[in-house]
């Protein structure tokens, strides 16, 4: 339920959030959060002490005390749980991924606070008006650099022009593939692009081509859909992490973008994608790398299946069939929002005066 007497929630500033929250009656347990948490707590209807306590902001995800009992929602919960110095305080963490095996005090969940903040638009390009893929990588990770060995060693043919390709830490630990540098449309971080040849600062201009460039690196378009989300085919996503089933926005845009899509991700990533509702693009890709338990070589098939798809022949109406359906199941999930889902989570943790 997005509304409390008629008022948009998620339309509230800060300020009318706690006015608002100052007017809703006590529960009989003491609930302390910040005003982050209060979108939430709004839709429980109690009043809860609204605190800046050092203790509430420990990690990313958002953080509720019920009768001292620490619970842990939202944006990167799930990793908040895994990775987090305290992560032993939480009495219960509501996770924004799908853990195996499951593990005490996590909820998993398939449905993320990343796909429910991913721009949604009311009409997008077909099928037929797209072509080239994108892939855009902003921090370090091993399976981004390993995408970028992947196409320096085997895939330089598939740059064509039409492709939007970055990777803002490409460096990192001294990483370095410079013969993919000028096919960026932004420059890695510490690379000054005045070193490439005449031939390479051509080829950089040309990809440079972002309506709102901007040089600085780690620019991003958070959830927010890009350029590349409403003029090419396909996209490769390397997602957060490899160890665990997480629906981040890396693979939430395409979607919403009507897009195909090729994800490097946690192993049977595509069979928890087709346990949801949506559907994947085999047989018009290659997706054997799903199973790969290997993330190396998972990684490399990925690549090789999204590369192999763009130069080949392309069913236009069945690709354009499953975009449409995805889009289809992700507007229906989209209809409540996270904060719902967690409220109705909530719920039973909440008691009243008789």
């Amino acid at each position: 339920m997005k509304t409390l007497t008629g008022i948009d929630i998620d339309s509230l500033d800060e300020r009318q959030l706690i006015l608002i929250n100052q007017r809703l009656p006590k529960p009989c347990e003491h609930i302390i959060g910040d005003v982050k948490c209060l979108p939430v707590t709004l839709r429980l209807g109690c009043r809860i002490e609204v605190s800046n306590h050092q203790d509430l902001h420990g990690g990313r995800c958002r953080v509720l005390y019920i009768e001292n009992k620490k619970i842990g929602f939202g944006f990167d919960a799930t990793r908040d749980f895994l990775y987090a110095d305290y992560h032993k305080d939480f009495e219960i963490v509501y996770g924004d991924a799908w853990l195996t095996p499951p593990q005490s005090g996590h909820v998993n969940t398939l449905l993320t606070w990343s796909f429910y903040h991913t721009q949604w638009l009311d009409s997008v390009p077909s099928i037929a008006e797209r072509r080239g893929w994108c892939c855009t990588m902003t921090r370090a990770d091993r399976h981004r650099h390993k995408i970028l060995d992947v196409i320096a060693d085997k895939h330089m043919t598939g740059f064509t022009g039409s492709e939007w390709f970055c990777y803002d830490e490409a460096t990192h630990q001294g990483h370095h593939r410079p013969e993919l540098y000028p096919f960026m449309f932004r420059q890695p971080a510490g690379i000054d692009h005045t070193s490439l040849t005449r031939d390479e600062r051509q080829r950089f201009r040309h990809y440079k081509r972002l309506s709102n460039y901007n040089p600085h690196p780690f620019h991003n378009h958070g959830h927010s859909l890009a350029e590349w989300h409403l003029t090419n085919l396909v996209e490769l996503c390397p997602t957060a992490n490899l160890e665990y089933f997480e629906f981040d926005e890396k693979i939430a845009k395409p979607i919403a973008a009507g897009m195909a899509f090729v994800v490097v991700a946690a192993q049977n990533t595509l069979a928890r994608l087709r346990r949801i509702g949506f559907r994947t693009f085999n047989p018009l890709i290659d997706e054997s790398y799903d199973q790969e338990p290997d993330w190396q070589s998972r990684t490399e098939k990925a690549v090789d299946a999204m590369f192999e798809f763009v130069s080949g022949a392309h069913d236009h109406q069945q690709l354009q069939e499953i975009c449409d359906h995805n889009r289809s199941v992700m507007a229906r999930l989209q209809r409540y929002t996270y904060e719902d889902r967690v409220a109705k989570r909530l719920r039973p943790l909440i008691s009243w005066p008789s």
